[in-house]
């Protein structure tokens, strides 16, 4: 059993706490050296990253929007105070985007359910394409609808497999065959990713989001199976081998050039005599959409931290996503980090008294 001193949830004070800060999945101390806490996400962030998601469609600030919802659904006065804990904790750090997104927050931890959920989201982002999509796979082959759905459907296949891991006779066997199969979808998307992006930015973010999900969703799992056989060490190298690679396909979009794709949509150029105020409209969703990039990124550049992490700790792969997986409350799990001023965990969430209002996030 993990020592609940280790790894628990994210304490209620994180969310207002400026000393904090984060890069990709670890937490540092603004003025102290080393990493406080490493985050890893549970099933239970299934949910929360499906109301974000459907909230965010018509709310400038999904997270506070959400927060506002659940007060006016029936509910459990603990439910609430947890729904506003993780929430408070999610503004905070930024979490929003990952927590919808295939980056997720570090490593997959197996979970069909969780997995699922984001798998329907791309694939529903590529069917709201519809005839754009046709016309990029016109010069992008890799890119036609009937080749998609089959990548996706391996993809889906992929993760069940992963996932009837922990039931099979020989768990390690069936997680070996995820990983190899893994492996190859990663590649396919990789392959889309590079050809969209070959010569400048061939499709707007709205068509590529989708694939890079689909891509690091790929690459998460891949390296979970190998945890959870226990091959850390290999767990580590993939790793950074496949942040490599994703460094190396989104390097070159950034805000201007998703602004100029967003403008030659409608048909707007340089020469246009509305170039200027429209790029001007452009420029705060171009910047928004190149911060998650290099947030998945970072993500994908901090996962190896988090393995090493668990070799340290002397926590054997396949108990740590156990532990992680089996987690019934907490969205979110905080793994201890080895600075000499560490964040300060709660085992239980204070419940506020019903007549006080709650504090605003």
């Amino acid at each position: 059993m993990i020592d609940p001193f280790i790894l628990a949830g994210a304490p209620a004070h994180l969310a207002l706490d400026p000393s904090i800060y984060r890069v990709g999945m670890l937490l540092f101390r603004k003025g102290s050296p080393g990493i406080v806490a490493h985050l890893v996400e549970t099933p239970a962030m299934g949910l929360i990253g499906q109301q974000i998601g459907s909230v965010a469609l018509t709310s400038a600030n999904p997270v506070l929007s959400m927060a506002t919802s659940a007060v006016g659904h029936a509910a459990t006065n603990f439910q609430l105070a947890k729904i506003r804990q993780v929430l408070g904790v999610i503004e905070n750090l930024q979490l929003a985007n990952l927590a919808v997104s295939g980056a997720g927050l570090g490593f997959s931890i197996i979970s069909y359910q969780l997995l699922a959920a984001r798998m329907d989201k791309m694939a529903e982002q590529i069917d709201g394409l519809g005839a754009r999509m046709v016309k990029i796979a016109e010069s992008i082959e890799a890119l036609r609808a009937d080749i998609l759905q089959r990548d996706f459907n391996l993809l889906r296949t992929a993760c069940e497999v992963a996932e009837n891991g922990w039931e099979a006779g020989d768990r390690e066997a069936e997680w070996r065959k995820a990983s190899d199969m893994l492996h190859t979808v990663q590649n396919e998307f990789a392959s889309k990713v590079q050809k969209a992006t070959a010569k400048g930015l061939e499709l707007d973010i709205s068509a590529l989001e989708p694939l890079i999900d689909a891509l690091t969703l790929a690459g998460a799992t891949r390296i979970s199976c190998r945890i959870a056989i226990g091959d850390l060490d290999l767990a580590r190298s993939i790793s950074d081998q496949f942040s490599h690679e994703l460094n190396g396909l989104l390097q070159g979009i950034g805000a201007a050039e998703i602004s100029f794709k967003e403008l030659a949509l409608q048909n707007i150029t340089t020469s246009s005599s509305s170039f200027a105020r429209e790029a001007e409209k452009k420029l705060p969703f171009a910047l928004k959409k190149a911060g998650e990039l290099r947030d998945r990124e970072a993500v994908a550049s901090t996962r190896s931290a988090t393995i090493s992490r668990i070799q340290n700790l002397g926590i054997h792969g396949r108990e740590f996503l156990e532990r992680v997986r089996s987690e019934a409350e907490e969205p979110l799990l905080m793994l201890k980090g080895d600075a000499g001023q560490e964040i300060q965990f709660e085992e239980h969430v204070s419940v506020p008294d019903p007549q006080v209002p709650p504090p605003a996030i």
